[in-house]
């Protein structure tokens, strides 16, 4: 099983990937693996090394501190909701839709989803 920090840097990675609008398979080109070797980086399925790390880096226009998590006390990950949405095409779909809406939608469409899943704090 794997590791909840390769879990959460191969989230980051695909999220990086998806707001770059690129393929896995021209990152893996970049990066120099093949693109079945790039998914398991993205599906924690594999270990991403310092020198692929490099590689992305001027790819996707990230830095290394945007792909580590923060960690809790505890030295737990902190995972992030945004890298999480990009796990699906159904949630790259609806980050990519609430990005067109005006920020008045955008509260409101925030308003159901809370009132969906039953949390009614405001500053959610």
């Amino acid at each position: 099983m794997p590791d909840t920090f390769d879990i959460e840097i191969g989230r980051r990675i695909r999220q990086a990937r998806i707001a770059a609008g690129l393929t896995q398979q021209h990152v893996a080109d970049a990066v120099g693996v093949s693109a079945q070797a790039f998914q398991k980086y993205e599906k924690a399925e594999s270990r991403v090394s310092l020198s692929a790390f490099a590689k992305m880096r001027s790819v996707l226009s990230i830095d290394l501190a945007d792909i580590l998590p923060s960690t809790r006390s505890d030295g737990s990950p902190i995972n992030s909701p945004t890298a999480a949405i990009g796990n699906s095409i159904t949630g790259v779909r609806l980050a990519n839709l609430f990005s067109q809406l005006t920020v008045d939608q955008q509260r409101a469409l925030l308003d159901v989803a809370k009132a969906m899943v039953g949390h009614p704090q405001a500053n959610l």
